[in-house]
């Protein structure tokens, strides 16, 4: 289930959507850029997958689809739970982390909202 606030109303409304949704999440981070909700990482239950899940919620068609990453895997980041997004000038910048048997992670990866793909990343040295 999926909830927006309503402030004028001050009451939470419940959004029916349609498409792939996430599953049941822990540890995601979550942006919002121009009507569209980017979900990103996480784990279910206590299991991360290899995979880079990134959702997306359509706030204008009620719609979620899972974004597959263009290319290959080395220009995406591997799924990750515990870390932080946020969103600066059309790009969402992932820092950190947590990746099964990898461990803790000092990645910053950038996510091109207008292309769709992630474009860079980083490692910081800690």
């Amino acid at each position: 289930m999926f909830f927006l606030f309503v402030p004028v109303q001050s009451v939470w409304e419940e959004l029916k959507c349609r498409g792939s949704r996430p599953p049941c999440l822990q540890e995601h981070t979550m942006v919002c850029w121009k009507n569209n909700i980017y979900v990103f990482g996480g784990e279910i239950g206590f299991a991360s997958t290899g995979e880079t899940p990134l959702w997306i919620l359509d706030l204008n068609a009620s719609t979620w689809r899972k974004h597959h990453v263009r290319g290959s895997s080395v220009h995406q980041p591997s799924g990750r739970r515990g870390h932080t997004a946020v969103m600066f000038d059309g790009f969402m910048h992932v820092f950190g982390g947590y990746q099964d048997l990898r461990g803790s992670s000092s990645e910053l990866w950038i996510f091109d909202l207008c292309e769709n793909t992630f474009i860079c990343s980083f490692y910081i040295m800690l």
